[in-house]
């Protein structure tokens, strides 16, 4: 089958090797099949960072209908993760799934933008040491991390600094 949209497996040394991290875009219509894509490509967890607003009901009943495992963290479109510290747990779970041999699927609406911070912040935190800019674009999609503030937020990010937002 194939699925219509851009899957993306990130090679990078510093991600574990026992695992698979795919980005790329929220699954098309009919969801249906375009979760059914990512079973075929040996997704086990959906890591999906949409608003509640953005996310269709469909999709998540698509979800919901599979054994694959979703886990949340909404970040405005455009816009940077609110909470470092919420982020980090995040990003250690991604880990830990990683080397327990999950492959997982990371997205956003478009899978640029939001995807591309995230990604750049977990290598970050996986130990890569590049200007994670670049090397996001490198390794995922040339136009990844499409504002300033994700940009700079990608740059700025240090796991030991995180802190709660206010």
């Amino acid at each position: 089958m194939t699925c219509g949209y851009r899957l993306v497996t990130i090679a990078h040394p510093a991600l574990p090797r026992e695992g698979r991290l795919i980005c790329g875009p929220r699954p098309p219509r009919p969801f249906h099949e375009g979760v059914a894509a990512l079973i075929e490509a040996g997704v086990s967890t959906i890591a999906c960072l949409l608003e509640e607003h953005e996310m269709p009901r469909e999709l998540g009943a698509a979800y919901e209908a599979t054994a694959l495992e979703v886990v949340h963290f909404s970040i405005p479109d455009f816009g940077a993760p609110p909470d470092t510290l919420a982020l980090s747990v995040f990003l250690d779970d991604l880990l830990r799934r990683l080397r327990n041999r999950e492959t997982v699927y990371l997205h956003c609406f478009a899978g640029l933008g939001r995807t591309g911070t995230v990604l750049a912040c977990l290598l970050k935190v996986a130990g890569a040491v590049d200007d994670p800019v670049p090397l996001v674009r490198a390794v995922y999609d040339p136009r990844a991390l499409e504002s300033e503030a994700q940009q700079r937020f990608a740059r700025a990010f240090s796991p030991r600094r995180a802190t709660r937002p206010g």
